[in-house]
This record gives C-alpha cells, structure tokens and sequence, in this order.
C-alpha cells in the first residue's frame, strides 16, 4: 500500500516534471515570436498628422453620435504609414 502511494507521487512529480518542461520551451519560442512581431512592427512609423484624424471620433452633424457609415475607407487605410 505504501509502494503504491510512492509510485502515484512519482507519476505525478514526473508529469508534473515534463510540464514544467514543455512550458519552459513554450515560454521560450513565444519569447523568440515576440522579438521577432516587435522587430517587424518597429520598421513602421505612422504620420503624426494622420495620429491626430485617427484619435477624433467621428460625429454626424447636430447628433453628436456616428455611425459606421460615417466612416470612410480612406480613414482606415495604410497611404500615410512610412515603412
């Protein structure tokens, strides 16, 4: 009976062991996606000018709300961005 409940703690510690590993790798690859998402985003710079129109929020004349419709393409498209 004892034997027993020693081999379940060891199950368990060798499981438990192999997570950790398999975390530990996952941890690093992520670590390694990340460095690389960071070094591709960094070779972007955004227009100040088109900073500024994007933080505005767009308003319908005399409603103060928008709508989807009041928004153009134009304003969610990349022309302005310099890479």
């Amino acid at each position: 009976m004892i034997t027993a409940g020693i081999d379940q703690i060891s199950a368990v510690i060798q499981t438990n062991s192999a997570t950790a590993e398999e975390t530990a790798a996952s941890s690093e690859e992520l670590a390694g996606q990340a460095n690389m998402l960071n070094s591709l985003v960094s070779q972007f710079e955004f227009d100040a000018e088109q900073d500024e129109h994007m933080n505005r929020t767009p308003q319908m004349k005399g409603t103060g709300t928008a709508s989807l419709n009041d928004i153009s393409l134009q304003d969610a498209s990349m022309d302005n961005w310099k890479y």
